[in-house]
Parts: structure tokens; C-alpha cells; sequence
């Protein structure tokens, strides 16, 4: 009889066990602005999760799923943060990792270039005016810079990206870094 009470207490008290859950994130550790991030959860023993990323000073964006996607428009590290709970929440277990966002560059170049300009010019053995098509010679030097987007306050990639065309128009190529 006493080995039977004892098997039956150890069994309550092994069913009655929540298991402590184990929190993992799973996601890129370094991305670039505006590109969209896959994190989800690779936890253990969780029922239900809770996620808080940083966007920046003060700002943050909470997801309850087990994944999301995420981007960031600003360059710089960030911390996303995800809680595990366990079943009706009575353990809970925090991970938290720095995602570092790089930006988004580019290099504008406008080709330099060359070009002469003819004029009549007199000339003496002739004794009469001719065409020199080199009598002006002109340089244009090359021009480059870089455009990244933590240089304005855009808010997507398509408000950067107009910024470039914008460029484009005034002769230069631009190309990512």
C-alpha cells in the first residue's frame, strides 16, 4: 500500500510539472536598411510568445506570433527581444539579441568629359578665314558621391530610390555598393 501511494504522488506531482520553456530567436543577426527580415521562434516548452524590436530611440513594435518579418529605415544596432511563456504563462524564459542594420549606399558618378568648340580663325598663307574645329578645347572633370539612406529622412526605399532618380536625371550613374 505504500509503494502505491508513493507511485501515486510521484505521478501527480510529475503531471503537474510545466516544464520551464527555453527561449530562442531565430532571424539575421546583421541585415541592411529597408531589407525585410524573417525572426521567428526556435523555443522550447513555450505555448505563446511575446517579441519587442527596437526601431529606434525609444520606439518599439510588439509582435505575439511565432514569426514576423521586420525592417528598419535607419542605419545602427538594434535589440530585438523575445519572451517564451509556458503553458497559462506560469514560467516564462528571455532572449535577446543585437541585430546590426548597415546602410544602404550608393556611389553617383558623372563621367567627366571633353569637347572643343571650332571658330573662323584668319589664316595668313591662305589669306583668308578657315575652320578650325579645335580653336576652343573644354574639360569637364569627373564628379562622384555617395548617396546613402541614413543622408535623409526616408521612409522607404521607394522615397530613397526616387532621390537616385532625381539624380539620374541630372546625368549622374548611380550604383550600389
Amino acid at each position: 500500500m505504500k509503494n502505491v501511494l508513493i507511485v501515486l504522488v510521484l505521478s501527480l506531482s510529475v503531471l503537474s510539472c510545466v516544464k520551464e520553456p527555453v527561449a530562442c530567436v531565430d532571424g539575421p543577426l546583421t541585415t541592411t536598411v529597408f531589407e525585410s527580415n524573417r525572426y521567428s521562434s526556435c523555443s522550447e516548452n513555450e505555448e505563446s510568445v511575446e517579441w519587442e524590436v527596437q526601431n529606434g530611440l525609444f520606439i518599439a513594435s510588439n509582435y505575439t506570433s511565432e514569426s514576423f518579418n521586420h525592417s528598419w529605415n535607419v542605419a545602427g544596432n538594434y535589440t530585438v527581444k523575445l519572451t517564451s511563456y509556458s503553458k497559462s504563462d506560469k514560467k516564462s524564459d528571455r532572449e535577446s539579441v543585437t541585430v546590426r542594420v548597415k546602410d544602404l549606399c550608393y556611389t553617383c558618378i558623372k563621367e567627366g568629359y571633353e569637347y572643343y568648340e571650332g571658330e573662323y580663325v584668319y589664316d595668313w598663307a591662305l589669306d583668308d578665314y578657315v575652320w578650325d574645329p579645335y580653336y576652343y578645347y573644354y574639360y569637364e572633370p569627373s564628379e562622384s558621391f555617395q548617396a546613402c539612406a541614413s543622408d535623409g529622412p526616408y521612409l522607404t526605399e521607394s522615397t530613397f530610390q526616387a532621390n537616385l532618380s532625381a539624380w539620374a536625371i541630372l546625368g549622374y550613374s548611380c550604383s550600389k555598393q
